[in-house]
């Protein structure tokens, strides 16, 4: 559910892009900042942003993909993000 709004980019697209702040990508921080709507809602308008900068040619701190990365591990590990973190990186072994 996750789209760039160049179709190349979004094409080459992975997880890793996502983590490391290389999709182009602004911050956007008001299209999700204290938002009344979901995250589904919010990766959902993705598609509909410019890319500030080429993909994969440069940095921007951005919490978007995080959020599409965060869905990515909920598919992966079959449990809510809040589940998978709470098991995985805080709760003691």
């Amino acid at each position: 559910g996750f789209k760039l709004s160049d179709p190349n980019a979004d094409a080459l697209l992975s997880v890793r892009d996502l983590v490391t702040h290389r999709t182009g990508l602004g911050s956007h921080d008001l299209l999700w900042y204290r938002a009344p709507w979901s995250i589904d809602h919010v990766l959902a308008q993705v598609e509909r942003l410019p890319l500030e900068y080429p993909f994969r040619s440069g940095y921007r701190d951005n919490s978007i993909p995080f959020m599409a990365a965060g869905r990515v591990a909920e598919r992966v590990g079959k449990s809510k993000w809040e589940k998978l973190v709470r098991e995985a990186g805080i709760k003691p072994q």
